[in-house]
């Protein structure tokens, strides 16, 4: 009795350390990895989420940022996960070591669940100054409708 007692409590107690179902990382394990490896100016680490394809280009652009680019915050304000795909907005603080001036910029990113992992699929400015290195929408809509405000 004792036995099947102990192996029970050590079954519940595990379950809350299981990987998400199918496997692979979190969605918001993901976008951590990407903004504290871009915050922190680990980019190796931070191209772990980006498509295989596009990650040396990834890994160049970020290199020649980081000569002039500083990120001194980053906080992740909005994050939805549905289904294969994730809506996630981060608030970044930064500044150019030319100008000195420290700017806010909020990032709106698109995930995409290919196969195990999370890859970040695009990145635009979604509110804030236009940031070195972040796209500008392309369409002129907000590409998360009121993402960081609820």
């Amino acid at each position: 009795m004792k036995t099947r007692t102990i192996a029970l409590v050590l079954g519940v107690a595990t379950l809350g350390c299981r990987p998400p179902p199918g496997g692979g990382a979190a969605l918001p394990d993901a976008v951590r990895t990407y903004t504290e490896g871009v915050r922190w100016e680990r980019f190796e680490v931070a191209a772990v989420v980006i498509p295989p394809a596009e990650r040396a280009q990834f890994l160049e652009e970020r290199d020649t940022l980081a000569e002039d680019l500083r990120i001194t915050d980053a906080e992740i304000v909005h994050l939805r996960e549905r289904g294969r795909t994730g809506d996630v907005a981060v608030k970044l603080a930064w500044y150019s070591e030319r100008e000195g001036t420290v700017h806010t910029t909020v990032a709106h990113q698109r995930w995409e669940r290919q196969g195990r992992a999370w890859r970040l699929v695009d990145e635009v400015r979604g509110r804030g100054e236009p940031m070195p290195g972040l796209r500008e929408p392309t369409d002129g809509r907000e590409p998360l409708a009121r993402a960081g405000q609820d």
